[in-house]
């Protein structure tokens, strides 16, 4: 049966309620074969559809309507079934969940009236034979090329009745004779949106002397063209594979198309051209061809390849093994060309012989490639000779460049867990040896860490530095007056001189109930003593703090004053870590820390009559903080929620040198302890909290001069100005945190040393008060490598 024949135009739609038929048998049968379009001029079209089947075969002089039973086989050549014939156009569209088309060869067996069994040949299918031909097969429709099986009812001699089985070991030819043209579509046909595929069964596909394309254009995610299950209708399974010969095409334009057997027979092209091709057999004799929007994975062997696109070693992913399944080796059994491809690699990033993709070139490479590195769960460790990523055969002239996550020391580099690494040629071992390798250090030295590992070092540190108590001095200003401080006027109409008393006779005064607010400022450089990642880092900050303070009991000898407060504070730090190498020294990581805390306390201070003082303080504070890195330029997590607690005690005693000034020696313990989430940051790595507390000694001589005078309204003010030198000296052992299961450990200069100038003046009969305070404090072991200054001021009112 010809459809568009001599010049003439035909088209057949073939649906499921198209004909009728008996039991399971097609509702269209070519018994003399089918061509499709034949002779130039000619368009033929043959459409199954909805559900449609049918069967082309040819009937070799055995039942109605058979052809001369004597011929022989080349007798018959104008009789198989083919699309596009001497220079005519045809195309066959399979679409549609159970649509078939059946196609089976010679119907050759003897039939007498009570045969009941009948057999054919295996099949051949053309597709552009010496025209141009098209198949496409899409939707769940099905393309079935092998030997039939089907019985007559011994009552009906010449009606066919049921096809029993089809085995699907026949050929498919695409592009049989020199100038034919032959494609056939998976899916969506060319130009159009990519469908559901389609499921060509057969035993061999072989590409002739035309050209001949097979294109993959689907909406699948594991398609395996090779390798199927040709069970017929609900017979047994019957698993299949698909022998692909011969020099042609085969395309991935959209969707995953999966090559799962060796194919060393096919000699062609493998194109991936906006589609995935994964490979994970030998098809070496075949040249790779990797397009602008393509991708070739899998983990088998292919010719040589020259890669626009994107080639990904390993297959995808299973759900029992996870990523890890998904590693994998691809070789190229050739040479290898970059057109500014990119190269994805999962690798698990730790020591030197961690799981990873590998792209094995066994000829020369050439050309530019970028490499993209995926962490699938390392959490990275120190490297020696690195992890190899690309083995070399030939000459290794390709230009390999990573893509990573920051830049370092002029080279891109990618976390993994702690550590980043970075992408050399050659090993350390030898160095000449032309493959590739990540490594976690420029040199065999030291690790080098991901530029998030500073932030994370010094997040409990500062967080320590928002932490603090003030003294009772900053917090409150001055309460206690004596000598000339509280000089008052004397009483009756003879006083000679001075109008004030003496001294002695004024004795001392002790302001208690009010409210007061404070304000504080600071900024610091810190040059730790002891920091994993190498990390300095600034400081500044700025405090807000009320409170109320009440009397709880006076006696002869002093009074008892508590107080609670609530208190804001917002700091920022700025991080910066240097890689130190034998030829390097360059800024790998830091940051920015962003924090916001809120909460209250409470204070107990005895002021003695005889000039001793005692005050205790404690705090809590709740935190949330955003960690960035600059060399990054990424956020590493936000809104960090932590936790802060602080207890003070401090003590000390005036003493007086004349009317005016006096010394006050000094001692103050503070302790404080922080805390944060543990997180996971933008690199996946894991990040902990393993200690972060203070306990801090400080001891310290004040100097002050203190005055009191009438003022214009009547009443008594005062006022005061000091000096105070102090001695700072830290107990514990500084922080620690884990990154990726790598602690990192900071800790500053034990002993510090500061001084400081503030005053106090109080007015209207000491209702109101303000006082302030600025200090500048230094590390003494390394004088002037780290300091730190700071400045606060308060108002107090009476009530």
């Amino acid at each position: 049966m010809r459809i568009g024949n001599a010049g003439g135009q035909g088209i057949l739609n073939v649906g499921a309620g198209a004909a009728s038929s008996s039991g399971s048998a097609p509702v269209a049968i070519f018994s003399t074969g089918l061509d499709i379009g034949n002779g130039a001029g000619s368009r033929g079209e043959v459409n199954i559809l909805a559900g449609g089947k049918a069967h082309s075969f040819l009937n070799k002089g055995v039942a109605n309507g058979a052809l001369d039973p004597d011929a022989s086989a080349e007798e018959y050549a104008d009789y198989r079934t083919r699309i596009g014939v001497d220079s005519g156009i045809g195309a066959v569209t399979v679409s549609g969940q159970n649509s078939v088309w059946y196609q089976s060869g010679f119907l050759d067996d003897s039939l007498m009236k009570w045969t009941a069994n009948i057999t054919t040949t295996a099949g051949y299918l053309y597709v552009g034979e010496s025209g141009e031909g098209t198949l496409t097969i899409a939707d769940g429709g099905v393309v079935r090329a092998g030997t039939a099986h089907w019985t007559y009812d011994e009552d009906s001699y010449y009606t066919y009745r049921k096809l029993t089985d089809h085995v699907a070991d026949g050929t498919v030819f695409v592009g049989e004779k020199a100038g034919g043209s032959g494609t056939i579509n998976i899916g969506g046909k060319v130009g159009e949106a990519p469908t559901a595929a389609g499921r060509l069964m057969a035993k061999t596909l072989e590409f002739g002397e035309g050209s001949g394309l097979v294109r993959f254009n689907h909406t699948s995610s594991d398609y395996v063209f090779d390798e199927f299950d040709a069970k017929y209708r609900d017979g047994p399974s019957r698993p299949s594979k698909l022998e692909i010969k011969g020099k042609g095409i085969l395309e991935a334009a959209a969707g995953r198309t999966i090559l799962q057997n060796d194919q060393l027979g096919f000699n062609g092209v493998l194109r991936s051209a906006g589609g995935i091709l994964q490979v994970n057999s030998d098809i070496s004799a075949a040249e790779a061809q990797v397009q602008l929007d393509g991708v070739l994975e899998g983990i088998g062997f292919v010719g040589n390849t020259k890669n626009a696109g994107i080639i990904a070693p390993g297959k995808t992913p299973d759900g029992a093994q996870g990523y890890l399944s998904s590693i994998g080796t691809l070789t190229v059994k050739g040479n290898y060309t970059g057109d500014n491809g990119v190269l994805s690699l999962d690798t698990v990033l730790g020591g030197d012989n961690s799981n990873t993709d590998r792209l094995v070139v066994t000829g020369d490479t050439s050309g530019q490639t970028k490499v993209i590195v995926k962490n699938i769960g390392g959490e990275g460790a120190q490297t020696i000779n690195g992890i190899e990523v690309i083995n070399v055969g030939g000459k290794s002239e390709g230009e390999f460049t990573l893509l990573g996550n920051y830049n370092f020391n002029g080279k891109q580099a990618v976390v993994g867990g702690a550590y980043a690494y970075q992408l050399y040629q050659g090993g350390v071992a030898n160095p000449a040896d032309g493959n590739w390798y990540l490594r976690s250090e420029p040199i065999p030295e030291k690790p080098l860490y991901q530029a998030g590992v500073p932030v994370y070092e010094v997040y409990p540190q500062f967080l320590l530095g928002l932490n603090g108590l003030p003294t009772l001095q900053r917090r409150v200003g001055r309460r206690y007056w004596n000598n000339d401080g509280n000089r008052v006027v004397t009483e009756g109409a003879d006083s000679i001189g001075s109008p004030y008393a003496e001294a002695g006779e004024a004795g001392s005064v002790i302001d208690h109930n009010g409210v007061w607010g404070r304000i504080e400022g600071s900024y610091s450089k810190v040059k730790p003593q002891t920091s994993t990642s190498n990390a300095d880092n600034t400081f500044d900050s700025f405090r807000m703090q009320a409170g109320i303070d009440g009397m709880l009991t006076e006696t002869e000898a002093g009074k008892l004053i508590s107080g609670i407060t609530a208190h804001y504070v917002h700091g920022s730090a700025r991080i910066r870590a240097t890689y130190e190498g034998s030829n390097i020294s360059e800024t790998y990581g830091g940051g920015d820390i962003s924090t916001d805390g809120y909460g209250f306390g409470g204070a107990l201070s005895w002021y003695g009559e005889n000039g001793f003082y005692a005050d205790g303080q404690a705090q809590a504070t709740w935190y949330n903080s955003d960690l960035s890195s600059k060399l990054a330029g990424t956020s590493l997590t936000h809104g960090n929620k932590g936790f802060g607690y602080a207890l003070s005690l401090e003590g000390g005693r005036r003493f007086a040198l004349d009317q005016n000034w006096t010394i006050t020696p000094q001692g103050q313990l503070i302790y404080s302890h922080v805390s944060f989430d543990s997180f996971d940051d933008v690199f996946g790595a894991h990040v902990r909290l393993d200690r972060a507390a203070s306990l801090q000694g400080r001891m310290g001589l004040a100097v002050e001069r203190q005055n009191s005078w009438q003022g214009a309204d009547g009443m008594i003010a005062r006022s005061n100005i000091y000096g105070v030198g102090n001695l700072y000296y830290e107990f514990l052992n500084g922080t620690k945190v884990e990154t990726a299961d790598v602690m990192f450990a900071n800790r500053t200069e034990r002993l510090w040393g500061g001084i400081g100038l503030g005053g106090s003046y109080n007015w209207s009969g000491d209702k109101y008060a303000i006082y302030g305070e600025n200090s500048v404090n230094t590390s003494l072991s390394n004088f002037g490598d780290s300091y730190a200054y700071k400045g606060n001021v308060g108002f107090r009112m009476k009530w």
